[in-house]
């Protein structure tokens, strides 16, 4: 579900080939795809009701839900709306990051999310 979202707003900023990279990336081991469990379904079911007067969708709230069952303290977006508002069951608002470019040095979102 992220990685759909993410090619598409990579295709849409920044080209075919930065789209191409991100799944070069997933090939060569640089990026790792999550796959969501049944109880990660249950959690964004709950999550999408919990929230629907904000329409959070299930991409977010895959997200939250991936990163709790992980453990993670960070998440890494460019969708503050939505992350600042959600109480993940192991993530504090200050904890969730924004970047709008990326650059050399950066951590990757892998290791944040």
């Amino acid at each position: 579900m992220v990685i759909a979202e993410a090619a598409y707003l990579i295709d849409r900023q920044l080209g075919a080939k930065a789209e191409a990279s991100l799944y070069a990336s997933i090939i060569e081991g640089q990026l790792e795809v999550a796959d969501l469990a049944i109880t990660d379904w249950q959690r964004i079911q709950d999550l999408v009701g919990t929230y629907a007067d904000m329409r959070l969708g299930g991409t977010d709230a895959s997200v939250i839900a991936l990163a709790e069952r992980q453990g993670a303290v960070r998440i890494a977006t460019l969708n503050r709306r939505h992350f600042a508002v959600v109480r993940p069951r192991l993530l504090t608002r200050s904890n969730c990051c924004r970047s709008t470019t990326a650059s050399p040095g950066a951590v990757p979102i892998s290791q944040l999310i």
